[in-house]
């Protein structure tokens, strides 16, 4: 499954990152992520993992726009040149955020498995929903035109704070989650006609 730096960043919390982007936030480029091997050329399916004082004054891209996760600032010719950025203060390691990303990667993957196994087999769509909502680690709604519940599927709710449980019990007409093939109560329908917010 490709990833891009805008997903990792995300997923490698608690570090924080500057960033540069010369690939959109809709462009997936990256199918691994690989130490940077001193005085190697980068390719741009990779995202590479650097010290920045380990990365030369100048890159040499192979092709594409490869990405870089530095340790610290990289030299400004990586800003001059068509490549995706990350970069950290924090005190970390090559093989520590290495390591990181191969978790992401792999959790990716199972998630893109686990759902093409379901479109495989016919599956529903809330089945296709258990599987993404732990992935986006919020609930996930789905309804028709009609308003008819498709699936709802929340995850543990019990996180939230009573005052959070309360309102989204609210939102749903008390029922959470909302079963397939039911409707939002009358009153949630008029309030989202006249607000689709």
């Amino acid at each position: 499954m490709l990833l891009n730096l805008q997903i990792l960043r995300d997923e490698l919390s608690p570090l924080t990152f500057d960033s540069s982007y010369t690939n959109d936030s809709t462009d997936f480029l990256c199918m691994a992520p690989r130490p940077y091997i001193a005085d190697t050329g980068l390719r741009g399916e990779y995202v590479y993992i650097a010290m920045a004082q380990d990365l030369p004054a100048n890159p040499t891209i192979l092709d594409g726009h490869p990405s870089i996760i530095s340790i610290g600032r990289p030299p400004q010719a990586y800003f001059e040149r068509p490549l995706n950025l990350l970069f950290t203060k924090n005190q970390t390691t090559v093989m520590e955020v290495f390591d990181k990303c191969l978790d992401i990667f792999a959790r990716y993957e199972k998630w893109f498995a686990d759902t093409q196994t379901i479109i495989d087999q016919n599956g529903s769509l809330h089945d296709i929903g258990d599987v993404a909502q732990p992935m986006f680690d919020n609930p996930i709604y789905l309804q028709g035109s009609n308003f008819k519940c498709l699936f709802h599927v929340t995850g543990d709710l019990k996180r939230l704070s009573p005052k959070r449980y309360t309102d989204y019990l609210r939102g749903y007409g008390g029922s959470v989650p909302l079963p397939d093939n039911s409707y939002l109560p009358l009153e949630i329908i008029t309030a989202l006609v006249k607000d689709p917010l």
